[in-house]
Parts: C-alpha cells; structure tokens; sequence
C-alpha cells in the first residue's frame, strides 16, 4: 500500500484514515484537522455500512495519534 504523507500544507495534522469499500473498489484517504472540523456529523471511528443509489458501501474511520 502507499504512504500517504502525515501532514498537508494549510489543513493541519492527519487525524484519521478512512477506507471507503463497494462493489467498484476501495479508497483510502487522509482526513486532516481542517476537514475534521467542517464535517456536519462528528467524526466516529469504526465501520459503517450503508446503501448509496443501491450500493452497498463500507466506510471505515481509524483515528491516529
């Protein structure tokens, strides 16, 4: 798997990974403290299972330090 950088200019310090899962592959991607604190929802860690247009998708948050 790639590396992905721990920090991006402007949106501060990673906070968490989310890996998002469906039938037409996954994606894993950075979520920064900026992000975090645009997010409607808070940010939960841990599995998530939900149905978008029809598709089943699984979306995974794992916080780091």
């Amino acid at each position: 798997m790639a590396s992905l950088p721990n920090e991006s200019e402007g949106m501060g310090k990673v906070v968490a990974i989310m890996t998002t899962k469906s039938e037409y592959g996954e994606v894993t991607r950075n979520i920064y403290e900026r992000q975090a604190e645009n997010f409607i929802n808070p940010l939960r860690e841990g599995v998530e299972e939900s149905y978008i247009a029809g598709i089943h998708v699984t979306t995974t948050i794992k916080f780091v330090n």
